[in-house]
């Protein structure tokens, strides 16, 4: 925990001490004695700041009872500004990670437009826009790991403009999770199975339905086969026989076609129940009446 020795309490009066006392202290750096006489830089509105700043530090030692002001030396002020420091830090690494990250995105967005190209033109732009604000987060980033820790070495912007760079793989950055744009590929190809699979179950579904409307069409055939041999023999009959029996024929071959086809995909019965069983009905019918045909042809 950040604050691990101080209460929520506390938190927001004392950062608030904080940062007031070391606004007081630096402008009051700021000022020279010069023959024993103040000169303050920028005189007037250096001075009616120093003494804003004085007023509103008092205020705040007479309301939390703060005895003796602090000073830089001081154990609560150092454990104040490191708290204060790292929740900085951590802030702007934040925020420099989801630049880094909006980047990153745009340079790849980028790769898909040639350079002449409208879109790629605002992509640059873009892209230029975001490493300016990095290079103004790792600027005060800098600015504040060097309070912190005075032999820290400043971070170059060629070591944080990657989502994959060193800097980000520390373990203890909280930024060092899985960068945004590998989660947005994620995210991306997630919604591309699902796409993928409801496309499998509408192609599965049309394909069982090619099966049913060879059957539903054999079906058919076969009743009118059955009608018509019941009529009779005659050979106007016998004519319109045969070309059902050709017409189913090729039902049956394109049904075989397409339950070969789809076998890899959906599991089909390669024929029909009802329909073998009234083909063989129609088939056997037919054929007697065939021979009967043959056989008084003979006779004539």
């Amino acid at each position: 925990m950040m604050y691990s020795t101080l209460d929520s309490a506390a938190i927001s009066w004392k950062t608030t001490y904080f940062l007031t006392l070391q606004s007081y202290f630096i402008l009051r750096d700021s000022l020279t004695v010069v023959g024993g006489k103040t000169k303050v830089t920028e005189e007037k509105a250096s001075f009616a700041e120093l003494m804003r700043l004085n007023k509103r530090l008092t205020e705040l030692e007479s309301r939390y009872r703060i005895a003796t002001r602090w000073n830089r030396n001081d154990a609560q002020y150092a454990e104040v500004k490191i708290a204060y420091l790292k929740e900085m830090q951590q802030r702007l690494k934040v925020s420099l990670w989801a630049t880094v990250s909006r980047r990153h995105y745009l340079l790849k967005m980028k790769a898909k437009y040639a350079d002449g190209q409208k879109i790629a033109k605002k992509l640059c732009k873009g892209i230029t826009k975001e490493t300016c604000t990095a290079r103004k987060l790792l600027d005060a980033l800098n600015t504040s790991l060097s309070q912190a820790d005075e032999t820290f070495v400043p971070l170059a912007l060629a070591d944080v403009l990657s989502p994959v760079s060193e800097f980000w793989q520390c373990p203890n950055q909280a930024s060092s999770e899985i960068p945004v744009s590998i989660k947005r590929d994620i995210i991306e190809a997630h919604l591309l199975l699902k796409r993928c699979d409801e496309e499998l179950l509408l192609l599965q579904t049309e394909m069982h339905n090619v099966i049913d409307y060879y059957n539903e069409k054999e079906k058919k055939i076969i009743s009118v086969l059955h009608k018509i041999t019941s009529d009779g023999t005659s050979q106007f009959h016998r004519g319109c026989i045969s070309l059902l029996r050709k017409l189913q024929l090729e039902v049956e071959l394109f049904r075989s076609i397409a339950v070969s086809a789809y076998a890899s995909v959906i599991t089909v019965p390669k024929s029909h129940p009802l329909v073998d069983a009234g083909h063989m009905c129609v088939i056997d019918a037919s054929d007697s009446s065939d021979s009967e045909y043959e056989s008084s042809s003979d006779g004539e």
